[in-house]
């Protein structure tokens, strides 16, 4: 029950959401490239690439953003880099909208790290 009023709560005082357009790619399990942009996925660390495992969450990561409906919200940070996440659907039909982080946290592919 928390964890559903927690994401409400992002939901509601995160910054406006967009539908994902254009190029979009998984360059790492806790990295993607949306329209040329670098966007980290906010508070989560994914295995390096040269695992089993960061392989296997950046395939996950893979088809998430190719799903039917994709709509990501980041903050650009002081440094410029950008973070944040994409909430995603199979269809306008589906009945459950799901985030990118929370899926590879629970399935075990990546874990939290900092405050989130």
């Amino acid at each position: 029950m928390m964890r559903i009023a927690l994401i409400l709560l992002a939901v509601l005082i995160a910054p406006p959401m967009a539908e994902a357009q254009g190029r979009r790619a998984a360059m790492s399990g806790d990295t993607i490239m949306l329209d040329g942009k670098i966007i980290q996925l906010k508070g989560l660390e994914c295995p390096p690439m040269d695992t089993e495992e960061g392989k296997e969450a950046q395939r996950l990561v893979q088809i998430m953003l190719h799903a039917r409906i994709l709509n990501c919200a980041w903050d650009t940070l002081p440094d410029g880099t950008r973070e944040g996440d994409c909430i995603y659907r199979a269809a306008s039909w589906s009945p459950k909208s799901r985030s990118m982080v929370v899926e590879l946290e629970s399935r075990n592919l990546c874990r939290k790290y900092g405050r989130t």
